[in-house]
């Protein structure tokens, strides 16, 4: 939702993770969910916050991400006074564009023509990923289709020393993983298929990106 506020509006706001993870019911709090069950709750609720007024608190509940902060949503229109005119900043419609499962080209036009794409993946061949281009370990299909992850796919290019192509993923285990919190994975000119999915790490088989709109404040702040 970020990324496609910044493309349409120029402005890179830090969005509320923590209303989302309070306030979509259909989805798992900090046992996470689906981003496009995510998009849905942002399309039918009065829009997504920024961080600043809804801070990200899970982390230092007691014990971290535990269920009784998690699952308790707050009516930020109340915490403000009647003089300090409050609103939401972004908003999404419905649950998002999918793209066409597992078809690699599908995914470049998508990420060249729209932005980047949110994707499930398997992430368990993930945990040891340092630098390089991750590529399927063929000899165990169930550990890259085990779908359990989600993340943003924001490029893809050719690396001339390995003779490869790859696709760019930004993670969200930190910048201390990976390459400066990114990961590249292969991109073969045949892309892996097995148990229904495809690419690797089955990145091929849920693409999909929001529709953003930014909410316009109605009044002006009085103090």
């Amino acid at each position: 939702v970020e990324s496609y506020f910044a493309i349409k509006t120029g402005q890179l706001p830090v969005l509320s993770q923590q209303q989302i993870t309070s306030c979509d019911t259909t989805n798992n709090g900090c046992d996470g969910g689906y981003y496009t069950d995510a998009w849905n709750y942002v399309s039918g609720s009065t829009g997504l916050n920024e961080e600043w007024v809804y801070p990200f608190t899970d982390f230092f509940c007691d014990p971290p991400l535990s269920e009784s902060c998690t699952s308790s949503c707050k009516n930020i229109s109340s915490m403000f006074t009647k003089q300090f005119k409050w609103w939401p900043k972004a908003n999404t419609s419905g649950s998002g564009i999918s793209v066409t499962p597992n078809d690699a080209t599908a995914m470049m036009d998508a990420l060249a023509l729209q932005g980047p794409i949110a994707l499930s993946v398997g992430s368990d061949p993930w945990a040891d990923y340092e630098s390089g281009i991750l590529q399927n370990n063929y000899s165990n299909n169930a550990s890259w289709t085990a779908i359990n992850h989600a993340v943003q796919l924001v490029g893809y290019g050719y690396d001339f020393d390995v003779n490869m192509n790859y696709w760019v993923v930004r993670n969200s285990w930190g910048t201390n993983y990976g390459e400066n919190g990114f990961i590249r994975l292969a991109r073969p000119d045949v892309e892996p298929c097995a148990n229904g999915v495809c690419g690797t790490s089955g990145m091929l088989c849920d693409g999909a990106y929001p529709g953003v709109s930014e909410l316009k404040k109605k009044n002006d702040f009085y103090f």
